[in-house]
């Protein structure tokens, strides 16, 4: 594995272990979106239940997707193959697989000009999709809750420092 993909699959354990890391350049662009759709699952002889995936790009304002030559997207290291190459633009670039858990996924876009694009997005595979955005939103709550009292102390410590000049 090439030191590059180490990093990439490095930057998803990561976000596995803190999601509060995840920034907007990592899950935003103006040009396309990185989408996903996850449909009912089956139960295999096991009793384990496998959804049915797909991943793919959307355009955004009318973009046109022959501008990009190939998606790579790298999948959670327990699947094999993790790296998947898709060039199939009237798909949308789409990839197709089961999984039973959720993970990160990153899709590496290489446009036609050799610029690339990270995006990644978390696939909360067999979640109660009410439950994972009701947590989600309490989660990120009590970030941005965090952080502003963290702002709060730091204005208050600042402007103290500042009157004792």
């Amino acid at each position: 594995m090439s030191g590059e993909l180490k990093e990439m699959y490095k930057r998803l354990k990561e976000l596995d272990n803190n999601l509060s890391k995840l920034t907007k350049d990592e899950t935003i662009d103006s040009r396309v979106s990185f989408e996903y759709e996850i449909k009912q699952s089956r139960k295999d002889d096991k009793g384990i239940l496998w959804y049915p995936i797909k991943l793919f790009i959307s355009p955004k304002a009318g973009y046109d997707l022959h501008n990009i030559q190939k998606v790579i997207y790298l999948l959670h290291p327990t699947f094999n193959p993790s790296k998947v190459a898709i060039s199939n633009v009237e798909s949308q670039f789409a990839l197709e697989f089961e999984s039973w858990g959720d993970f990160y996924a990153m899709a590496i876009i290489m446009f036609n000009t050799k610029d690339t694009l990270k995006l990644i997005k978390y696939l909360p595979v067999g979640k109660d999709q009410a439950n994972y955005w009701t947590s989600f939103s309490t989660d990120q709550a009590n970030y941005w809750t965090k952080f502003a009292m963290n702002q709060a102390n730091y204005w208050t410590s600042f402007s103290t420092d500042q009157t004792r000049s």
